[in-house]
């Protein structure tokens, strides 16, 4: 059995089908996504912001809220789609004279925020994007 000759057509549909398939380990690009987060109109000064996906709660992106401000690179950042948001907030407040005494910590987010959110986040298609959320 004789193979057909390979011609110009043969050879640019193979090269176009490496292409369509990619060469890389690497996956699609994500998203990069930046954004303000206050709570009662105040800047959140610290705490953790989580978005997951809406159809899959065990994988989650999460990064740090400082100074009301978050960021996600596109390294590491999310792909177009619907999001559930968590965000915390934890406030240490001073130790207690005697030393055994565990500091207490207060969580000043309300539930729906963050173990029950009611948040959600819509990426799009560009590849830097702000979303903000206002808190009351």
């Amino acid at each position: 059995m004789r193979c057909p000759p390979r011609g110009p057509r043969t050879t640019a549909t193979i090269l176009g089908a490496l292409l369509l398939v990619g060469c890389g380990a690497e996956g699609p690009a994500g998203r990069e996504i930046s954004g303000n987060v206050s709570y009662q109109g105040t800047p959140l000064a610290s705490g953790t912001i989580e978005f997951f996906a809406a159809d899959d709660d065990q994988q989650i992106w999460q990064t740090t809220v400082a100074q009301g401000k978050y960021f996600v690179p596109a390294a590491s950042g999310l792909m177009p789609g619907s999001y559930g948001v968590r965000i915390q907030s934890v406030v240490v407040r001073a130790a207690r004279s005697e030393a055994t005494d565990p500091v207490p910590q207060v969580v000043d987010i309300p539930a729906k925020y963050n173990t029950q959110t009611v948040l959600t986040a819509e990426v799009g298609e560009d590849a830097e994007q702000t979303i903000n959320f206002m808190l009351e």
